[in-house]
This record gives C-alpha cells, sequence and structure tokens, in this order.
C-alpha cells in the first residue's frame, strides 16, 4: 500500500469542515483518509490561533526539508514570495529576489487558488478579456511617415540592451487629460507624464520632456497607433532616436507598456479624472538629468562604483553587491557627506576605468582594470582610494564594441 501525503487542497478541506464542527473520524470518511491520518495532521500543524491551512501546508514542508525527496523551494522562500504578494509586489519583481522564475510564482499562485486559497487575490492585473469587433481595421487615420514595427531590429525583441521603449497614454474618466507612459523593456523602468490633453504636440513635449535627460538610453519608441503620436518625427530628431508603430489591434507588441499600463491603473482607476492626480504621484523621486545607470536589479551583479571623497579631496573606487531582497529600499552606497558625489558606475564584470588630467600639453592619460585593483565587499564599505582629486580629471569605462550584449551607459 502506498501512502500519499496530504495535499494543499485537502488541508483546506480540513480546515472548513473543522469550522463546521464535524469531528475527525467523520473528517477523514469525508476526505477517504485513515483517522490516524487526520488526527496527526490536526496535532502536528495546529497554531496559536488554530488550524489554519496555509500554515499548516508550510509547517509539513519544512519538516521534509530533511527527507531525501525534499523540494527544491523550501519553505521559507515560499513565504518570503506570499507575504512579497501581500504588499502588492507583482511575480515578476519578486522574482527579481529569489531565486524563483516568475513563471514558478504563478503555478504557486493558481495551485493555491485551486485549492481555495486567495493568493491570486494579490495578482496587481486582474483584466477581463474581451472579444473585439470589426475584423482589426484600424479608423483612426493615418499618421505621415509611419515606421512599422516589422522594420524594427530584431534584436530589440530579445531585450539584451538597455534603451529600447515602449509608449502609450491612459485615458482619464470621460476622456479628459490623458498620463504618458514610457516603460525600457529591458530594465522595466518607467516615466509617467500628464498632459492637459491627448493632442500630438503635448504628448510629444512630454516624450521628450521625460526622455531627454537619458537621451544616450533612448535608442527605439515602440508607439501604439493612437494620433496623439503623430508627431514622432520631432521626438526622433530631437532625442536621435528612431520611432515605430505596433500593429492595430495587436497590444500584445507592447506587451511591456501593456502590462505596466495596467500596474498604474491600480492606484488611478479608469473612473478617476486625472485632475486630482498631482505631478508628485507620477513623478519620480530624482532628477533624471542626474541617471548614470539604467538596469534591472540583479542580486548576482556586481557593482562597481568610483566617488569623490570631498573631505580627503580623493576619488574612491568600491565593487559591492546590494545585500538584500527589499525592493522599495533607497541605498546611498557612497560615504556620506559634503560634497561627496558619485562620477562612474558599472556593472560590466571586468570593467576598466579610462582616467584623463590636466590640459593641453600637461594631459595625462591612465587606465585602471578595477576588477584587479579592488575585492567585491559590502554595500555600506567606503572603498579604496583610486586617484586624488582633480578639477580636469575626466573618467569614462572603457567601451567594448565587440560585446554585442555591452549595456550602453550615461556618465555625469
Amino acid at each position: 500500500m502506498t501512502y500519499h501525503h496530504l495535499s494543499r487542497e485537502e488541508r483546506y478541506q480540513i480546515s472548513a469542515l473543522l469550522k463546521e464542527g464535524l469531528p475527525e473520524a467523520q473528517i477523514a470518511l469525508n476526505l477517504g483518509r485513515h483517522k490516524s491520518t487526520i488526527n496527526r495532521e490536526i496535532l502536528r500543524n495546529t497554531g496559536f490561533r488554530g488550524y489554519r491551512p496555509k500554515q499548516a501546508d508550510h509547517l509539513a514542508t519544512v519538516r521534509s526539508e530533511g527527507c531525501r525527496n525534499a523540494p527544491r523551494i523550501s519553505a521559507q522562500v515560499w513565504i518570503d514570495v506570499e507575504k512579497q504578494l501581500e504588499k502588492q509586489f507583482s511575480p515578476e519583481q519578486i522574482a527579481a529576489s529569489v531565486d524563483i522564475s516568475h513563471e514558478t510564482i504563478y503555478r504557486h499562485i493558481y495551485a493555491d487558488k485551486a485549492a481555495g486559497g486567495d493568493l491570486w487575490r494579490h495578482l496587481r492585473c486582474q483584466k477581463k478579456r474581451r472579444k473585439r469587433y470589426g475584423g482589426g481595421r484600424d479608423r483612426r487615420g493615418q499618421i505621415a511617415d509611419r515606421r512599422p514595427i516589422s522594420e524594427r531590429p530584431a534584436y530589440v525583441e530579445k531585450r539584451r540592451q538597455v534603451g529600447h521603449w515602449e509608449g502609450d497614454t491612459i485615458i482619464g474618466a470621460n476622456h479628459k487629460q490623458a498620463i504618458v507612459s514610457l516603460v525600457e523593456r529591458k530594465t522595466g523602468y518607467a516615466f509617467l507624464s500628464k498632459v492637459s490633453q491627448k493632442t500630438s504636440d503635448l504628448v510629444s513635449s512630454a516624450i521628450i520632456r521625460r526622455l531627454k535627460g537619458v537621451a544616450p538610453l533612448v535608442k527605439t519608441i515602440t508607439y501604439d497607433n493612437g494620433k496623439e503620436f503623430a508627431e514622432h518625427a520631432r521626438v526622433d530628431r530631437v532625442l536621435k532616436s528612431k520611432g515605430y508603430f505596433a500593429e492595430p489591434f495587436s497590444s500584445w507588441q507592447r506587451g511591456t507598456n501593456e502590462n505596466f499600463n495596467g500596474l498604474v491603473r491600480q492606484y488611478i482607476p479608469k473612473k478617476r479624472p486625472l485632475s486630482s492626480v498631482t505631478d508628485t504621484e507620477l513623478a519620480q523621486r530624482f532628477d533624471p538629468e542626474k541617471v548614470m545607470l539604467i538596469e534591472k536589479f540583479v542580486p548576482e551583479k556586481i557593482i562597481t562604483a568610483v566617488y569623490l571623497d570631498n573631505d580627503k579631496m580623493q576619488y574612491n573606487v568600491k565593487r559591492f553587491k546590494i545585500e538584500t531582497t527589499t525592493l522599495k529600499t533607497e541605498f546611498l552606497f557612497i560615504k556620506e557627506g559634503k560634497g561627496n558625489k558619485l562620477e562612474a558606475i558599472t556593472t560590466i564584470q571586468e570593467p576598466i576605468l579610462q582616467v584623463q588630467t590636466g590640459r593641453g600639453t600637461q594631459v595625462r592619460a591612465a587606465k585602471f582594470k578595477i576588477a584587479k585593483m579592488v575585492d567585491v565587499t559590502g554595500w555600506k564599505a567606503v572603498g579604496s582610494k583610486l586617484t586624488d582629486f582633480s578639477k580636469t580629471i575626466e573618467m569614462q569605462w572603457e567601451s567594448r564594441p565587440n560585446d554585442p550584449n555591452a549595456q550602453p551607459e550615461l556618465f555625469g
């Protein structure tokens, strides 16, 4: 005879039957289990607040971790995942901080739902699917010099390079006012900007205003087919980018932007007038013109930073990892002090820093192979001295044009 452990679904049934006041013997009969199995389950997995199925499932999993056939994902990891779900983090965000794919997290959520759980209620996007009618023909008129997505380089689809954006607008209640939504495809980094009317001049101005500070990181923008993007050529001229348009009724071609807009709707529902939305709600907590590097957070990545220690009048260099799973925390990873400022930052595995000082015939240049000079430490470390302060100093990371996966970077 083969024994099968109680499933999560059975534990939800036990909980429901206990609440109805049924004795253990009757619960065992209803579940087709031996009464001793039900008795052991209740004795082992009842907490201070009584028998709770989710807690019982975790306790049973923790006990099984020492077994030869222990599950690959520990109970503690799932506890952390569920806590983050309850804080309204999406599975994609959670996957960046734990060693689980977002697909696995979704499977866990839907398995919990099938067993009677409520984790699915914490999913931020729960759109109802609607059937479209009309044969897929776009009736919004033609956009001059429209560049179709079929002409966009194929490598953009692979998300290997930072600098490829998607754009759309979010409409307010009664079609009054709008929010311009811009999302970078690889990192998920986003900008929002409110416009009083959904006109092409106001929308293009909002795009330029938001992206001008990070123009070197804007290579392509893929738009929706709305007429508000008719001035895409103006955006291209200012940002030195290329604009493309998705096919009509093919929102999946801008899936990153569509998903982000759904998350925005959680906080700005369709019924809310945009006149009540303040710029503070939409604005980033930093000046875009001061952005030096945008990348998706990966805990394993080593960050290399060079900063000015104004008190000692020297430049320090450090290599570190962000040693946390807290996604909303702001980190100051340079030494605190008046006048201290970040000079250069990268996540290149073996960075080479080019440093130049002097003017005219007095110019001196040097290269530093940082990975061979500096050990990886904690993010709170002060770092090591690189060179003395100079008013004429210029720094930049050595570019690697032959590396197809090299990340573009912006230096202050």
